[in-house]
């Protein structure tokens, strides 16, 4: 009696399918929330990526005048006196490098060798406007996640080739002529 079926239930049914919409309801919740938190850390990351950009162009502000103020007599300072000559040593040796160019360039006959590219520094903003954008700047907009391909198949690391020796050369053998041989008669 084992193959009795039972009656259908659907009050059965409908439980489960309830389960069932539960069940995905909770999946969806949570997969929303850690869409927003991950969200939210993008942002903070992308505001602190740019507030430490601004915060070094500041530094790099600061210390072009220093650097002036020293080289003025206005400002005497030990630790930055250090630092001052540090740079002053550098730039001796941009110039002795741009003095051997210029010689070089003179010696093969040209008229005048390019001059090494400087860097150029972005103008850095005031403090007040760092700190008024950093209030009004509306969190970026954050573009629709790209498709995720399938990770290529990493290949072995190849070793580099060992050098081999060639081999020995041997001798050739000489070769002697085959000897012909008859066919033999068949006999009757």
């Amino acid at each position: 009696m084992a193959d009795e079926k039972k009656p259908f239930d659907g009050d059965q049914l409908k439980e489960q399918a309830q389960g069932l919409f539960d069940q995905m309801r909770d999946i969806f919740q949570r997969s929303a929330n850690e869409v927003v938190v991950s969200a939210k850390i993008t942002r903070n990351r992308i505001d602190i990526y740019q507030l430490r950009k601004d915060r070094d162009r500041l530094l790099i502000e600061l210390g072009e005048t220093a650097y002036r103020l020293i080289e003025d007599g206005t400002l005497r300072n030990r630790e930055l006196h250090l630092a001052f000559e540090q740079v002053k040593a550098l730039e001796e040796r941009i110039k002795d490098y741009q003095e051997d160019i210029d010689e070089s360039a003179r010696s093969a006959g040209w008229d005048e060798a390019a001059p090494a590219p400087e860097p150029e520094p972005e103008p850095a903003p005031k403090v007040e406007e760092v700190v008024v954008e950093a209030k009004k700047k509306p969190a970026p907009k954050k573009k629709a996640p790209a498709k995720k391909k399938a990770p290529a198949k990493k290949a072995a690391a190849k070793k580099p080739a060992a050098k081999k020796k060639a081999p020995a050369k041997k001798p050739a053998a000489k070769k002697t002529p085959a000897k012909k041989t008859t066919p033999k008669k068949k006999s009757h």
